[in-house]
């Protein structure tokens, strides 16, 4: 009796090879095209098909059923598109569908190519062919690399203020300092730096911290320097090669200095986080 002609999912498809290719327990032999296609209803001459397109059916959808996709209109053309886009992204660029409909309509005018449109569903339709897909906005909360540095030096202050019953005051409430804290991404801290605003520091300060004191009270150029090898290259195990840590800065003016950049490289390679985006993190 003739089977009915049937369309069968690639899930389906991959299941029944799957099924031919298994051992069996009893005879110690695998099942075979011939078992697989009375087990599952379908002809001995599919299966055989779908065993030798077994790496294209599992990567391809499940639930969709035969290989077969409409012809690009213009192949040179996608051809150039798709060589264009993965350029951009080896320059680690972004590309939006936007850019790569307007990167279609100028090269189908050098192509010479006429009534072509380059609407949105042509553009879905040619990534679909090419392999393409935009990248989804990830999530920060992302592990980050082993020996990633967090330095968040945005000036924050923090006030020394002496409160008394009486109004007498002996100018200790103007006194400001700066806290620079750098944590990895294992949870270790680096030394803390801690900046006074004043031209002395005192003999009995704490051996575990670092403290440092000049006329502003906050982070600058040479502080930056300094704090590279008093904090950052003081933390437990650092890494011997500057290939294997990355300092994360914020876009404070200390950090981008060339002078404070320059010292930076000697040691490690860095990220500097773009002005504005410090409080997205």
């Amino acid at each position: 009796m003739q089977l009915k002609r049937r369309s069968y999912t690639a899930s389906f498809k991959t299941k029944v090879v799957a099924y031919s290719e298994e051992v069996n327990t009893h005879t110690g032999r695998k099942n075979g095209n011939r078992n697989a296609a009375k087990l599952y209803g379908v002809n001995e001459s599919q299966v055989r098909k779908w065993k030798a397109n077994i790496d294209a059916l599992r990567a391809t959808d499940g639930c969709k059923g035969a290989l077969r996709s409409a012809q690009p209109k213009w192949p040179d053309l996608e051809e150039s598109l798709r060589k264009w886009v993965i350029e951009q992204r080896k320059k680690k660029r972004k590309v939006s569908t936007i850019q790569i409909r307007l990167e279609a309509k100028r090269m189908a005018a050098a192509m010479d190519i006429m009534n072509f449109k380059a609407g949105s569903g042509w553009c879905n339709r040619f990534m679909q062919r090419a392999g393409l897909s935009v990248g989804a906005t990830t999530s920060i909360g992302q592990h980050p690399p082993e020996n990633a540095i967090d330095l968040m030096d945005s000036g924050q202050k923090r006030s020394t203020r002496h409160h008394y019953n009486d109004k007498i005051k002996t100018g200790g409430e103007k006194t400001d300092f700066t806290v620079v804290l750098g944590v990895t991404a294992d949870g270790r801290f680096c030394p803390p730096k801690v900046i006074f605003k004043r031209k002395t520091i005192s003999k009995d300060t704490p051996p575990e911290v670092v403290v440092k004191a000049n006329c502003w009270g906050w982070m600058n150029e040479v502080l930056m320097t300094d704090w590279i090898e008093t904090c950052w290259m003081a933390r437990k195990d650092p890494a011997t090669s500057p290939e294997q840590a990355v300092p994360v800065l914020d876009s404070a003016r200390c950090h981008l200095t060339l002078k404070a950049k320059e010292a930076l490289r000697r040691r490690t390679k860095i990220v500097v986080i773009p002005g504005g985006l410090t409080k997205n993190l």
